[in-house]
């Protein structure tokens, strides 16, 4: 009867020791502007991370941090930041292409009007002769 009692103790005790939440890697940033926050993809430059920020429902500003969360120059920059909108999906995905400007020291481009959402950006910036990608998915 005791072993019986210690195995159903033991048994209750190490259930109790499963983790909650998932296994992806949670974002550690907090976005500063109000937007969603990106991983750059072969960086050109020393930004790491770009974040996508809505202008109510006209346009679209992209900033850019270093490792740090430190906000980078766009002006200094001297990108060329281009990018794709696609919304909906198979036969029935649309792609548009927009081309952001810099202005008042980030770039940001008008959003063309978009029916189905959410929709996803794909951005490229072009600088010194290399490219960097940046991928914006599920936006609203």
């Amino acid at each position: 009867m005791k072993n019986l009692f210690a195995v159903i103790l033991m048994t209750i005790s190490l259930s109790a020791i499963a983790h909650v939440g998932g296994h992806q890697e949670e974002n550690i940033f907090t976005p500063k502007f109000g937007g969603k926050l990106a991983k750059v993809e072969n960086p050109s430059t020393s930004a790491l991370i770009a974040e996508l920020a809505k202008d109510g429902k006209k346009g679209l500003f992209l900033y850019f941090y270093d490792k740090g969360m430190n906000l980078m120059s766009a002006k200094s920059s001297k990108a060329t930041v281009t990018g794709k909108i696609t919304t909906g999906r198979g036969k029935r995905a649309k792609t548009m292409d927009v081309s952001f400007k810099i202005s008042n020291n980030r770039f940001s481009t008008d959003l063309p009007e978009i029916k189905k959402r959410p929709y996803s950006i794909a951005i490229e910036v072009k600088q010194n002769g290399k490219v960097s990608k940046i991928n914006f998915e599920n936006l609203d």
